[in-house]
């Protein structure tokens, strides 16, 4: 570490429309560190007019480049995004800015506050529990309670930034692992509606044909099973009506920068690879090949690049909302539709290794999540079980 004094001209506009030209000094902070390949480096950064302001620079960047255990949970979090932007989570692949982001918006808003001037080492179980105890308390801003799943999600975030800690800073104890995460009584949970009967999704296309782009989109998003934002990214080149299918190489997410001086991060919105990190082709139905040749033929001035669905997801699920409420349907979530898609697959006799081949889900387990049974299928099955048991006389 080193501090430079240098001399800079300063310009002064006098009363009279001159300009005096004055030496004044300056001080830069050199701060010097290893990176991770042992490598020395330096960082510099002027324009200090106090020599204490530049020192005070050095000490700060060094302090939040090398994490430690006695550091302060606020300075600690600096050092973390340092590790976690364009590098790889323990599977080795790359962490998403959309992930990055979530990760950060939690942080912002219900752990900093909380834990800030706490000393990493020295949080424990009890704090954890009160934290705990203050976010039950807490509302949004509908005015409404935290959920429990949401409020684990934010305990799953500490216990992160502590693994982290254990792994590359010297902390020795996880705090956050200590207790177990709330326990979500799902029987007096209300209700929900996760996904829509074929019927169902009928009424609601013919509600949206008003809107010509929206109905479009509702049609490829439900009969071919996308992602929302793998749709809104869908460029004219990805359409291939002669083969009828839909290549998914893009999504929209965000590319994360981070200001190497004071540690914030800041995000951009754009194309970047699709979820999972591999592109995938989508076969679709004749009928809604049909449909988007002839809407193609309406975009005006179109080349391969241009956007099938040129509208923010924001503006979308306005749209959605509006429609439902017209059509007097039970309130789903948009990516419902996706959820709708693997229901309406399974009823029609496809296996789930099929489905989470189409759908490109990782594994199994999760189109198992997906595809939920209808309530009278459960009959059907009760009804089965009966005629076996009246033949075999039980």
């Amino acid at each position: 570490m080193a501090i430079e004094a240098y001399m800079v001209n300063q310009k002064t506009t006098l009363k009279n429309g001159k300009v005096k030209l004055t030496r004044v000094k300056m001080y830069r902070g050199i701060a010097r560190f290893k990176d991770d390949t042992g490598k020395w480096k330096s960082k510099k950064k002027g324009g200090f007019t106090k020599r204490s302001e530049a020192q005070q620079w050095v000490n700060h960047y060094i302090d939040t480049r090398d994490g430690k255990p006695n550091m302060t949970f606020e300075s600690f979090y600096k050092y973390y995004p340092r590790e976690i932007v364009n590098n790889f989570d323990d599977d080795g692949k790359e962490i998403k800015g959309s992930t990055i982001k979530t990760k950060d918006i939690v942080f912002q808003k219900h752990l900093l506050p909380y834990f800030g001037n706490k000393i990493m080492q020295d949080i424990d179980k009890k704090d954890i529990r009160k934290w705990r105890n203050h976010m039950k308390n807490q509302t949004n801003k509908q005015g409404k309670s935290y959920s429990y799943e949401y409020i684990n999600t934010c305990h799953n975030q500490i216990s992160a930034l502590f693994n982290f800690g254990i792994r590359n800073c010297g902390l020795t104890k996880n705090p956050a692992n200590e207790i177990a995460r709330l326990k979500i009584d799902k029987s007096i949970q209300p209700r929900k509606t996760y996904f829509w009967t074929l019927e169902q999704y009928r009424i609601f296309a013919n509600e949206a044909m008003e809107n010509d782009l929206d109905y479009h989109l509702f049609q490829v998003l439900y009969w071919c099973g996308l992602r929302v934002k793998e749709a809104l990214s869908l460029q004219i080149k990805n359409v291939d009506l002669k083969n009828k299918k839909l290549y998914i190489e893009t999504t929209w997410g965000n590319y994360v920068s981070l200001d190497d001086d004071t540690s914030q991060m800041s995000y951009e919105r754009g194309l970047t690879r699709p979820k999972n990190g591999f592109m995938r082709t989508v076969p679709i139905p004749q009928s809604l090949a049909e449909e988007l040749e002839d809407y193609i033929s309406r975009i005006y001035k179109y080349n391969d690049d241009t956007l099938l669905f040129p509208i923010c997801k924001s503006t979308i699920d306005n749209h959605w909302r509006s429609i439902i409420k017209r059509a007097k349907l039970p309130y789903i979530k948009l990516h419902a539709l996706r959820h709708s898609h693997a229901s309406l697959l399974y009823h029609q006799g496809c296996s789930i290794a099929q489905i989470a081949d189409r759908m490109e889900h990782k594994s199994e387990n999760v189109t198992r999540i997906y595809v939920h049974v209808f309530e009278e299928d459960f009959s059907v099955i009760t009804n089965k079980l009966d005629d076996l048991m009246r033949r075999s006389g039980s």
